[in-house]
């Protein structure tokens, strides 16, 4: 299941986790690359999406227990109009 964004436009994106203890970073990936700050301390992230932007997207957690598997991708299509 895809979601669609128009071009110039905003795209936030959650992630969410159930972690005991809970994280305290968590980091964005596009296609599998590093698309947000090494230190994101929240769970969301404010993306600007461009053209060429559509892929799939997914996020890591990190507690002081160590670091999540990468969280299931959602597939971001990028329409320009």
């Amino acid at each position: 299941m895809g979601n669609d964004v128009s071009v110039p436009g905003p795209l936030t994106l959650s992630c969410t986790e159930d972690a005991v203890p809970t994280s305290t970073v968590f980091t964005f990936y596009k296609d599998d690359k590093l698309i947000s700050p090494v230190d994101h301390s929240t769970n969301q992230f404010q993306y600007t999406v461009a053209k060429g932007d559509s892929g799939s997207y997914s996020c890591k957690t990190t507690n002081t227990e160590g670091i999540s598997d990468a969280s299931d991708a959602i597939v971001i299509t990028v329409e320009c109009k």
